[in-house]
């Protein structure tokens, strides 16, 4: 890190230095303006230059043409406002379809969560071993009801106990 005394210094030097670059700038415009109207000024006639301008009384086209150009400007005027009511209208909607695209992602998100959390759990038990699988609520089998033994189907004959000859 350089010196304090040095950092001063060149804090010190810095607004003359900008001033003096913001003026040389400014007289480099000017020289270029300059040399361009001479350029221009060799390219008409010495005619052209001593020439009285005519009265506009005596030019009725260049009037009419003024008038027509108004004209046209006010009506570019009132399409360019146009243009800019167009253009919040539709960055409006945009900005609203934006916020609902995100809504929209954001079910869409949730959802899939949902999904995949019942999928893992679908998944969990058919990985279960057959006798294991339960749902919290005990099984019945045909023609029993849960938390009973199971008895005869309707319409059979009961056998013999097992483990009887």
């Amino acid at each position: 890190m350089p010196p304090a005394f040095l950092l001063m210094a060149m804090t010190d030097l810095l607004l003359p230095a900008g001033t003096l670059l913001i003026i040389l700038s400014i007289f480099m415009m000017r020289r270029k303006r300059m040399h361009r109207a001479r350029e221009t000024a060799e390219e008409l006639d010495p005619q052209q230059l001593t020439a009285e301008p005519e009265p506009a009384t005596a030019r009725p086209g260049r009037l009419e043409t003024a008038r027509q150009a108004r004209g046209v400007r006010s009506e570019l005027e009132g399409l360019m406002v146009e243009v800019e009511q167009l253009a919040r209208r539709l960055s409006t909607q945009l900005d609203n379809k934006a916020q609902h695209i995100e809504l929209l992602l954001e079910q869409a998100d949730k959802r899939i969560g949902e999904l995949r959390r019942l999928q893992g759990e679908c998944e969990d038990e058919a990985a279960r071993p057959p006798g294991a699988r339960t749902t919290g609520k005990a099984e019945a089998t045909p023609g029993t009801t849960p938390g009973t033994t199971p008895g005869p189907t309707p319409g059979t004959t009961p056998g013999p106990p097992p483990g009887t000859p």
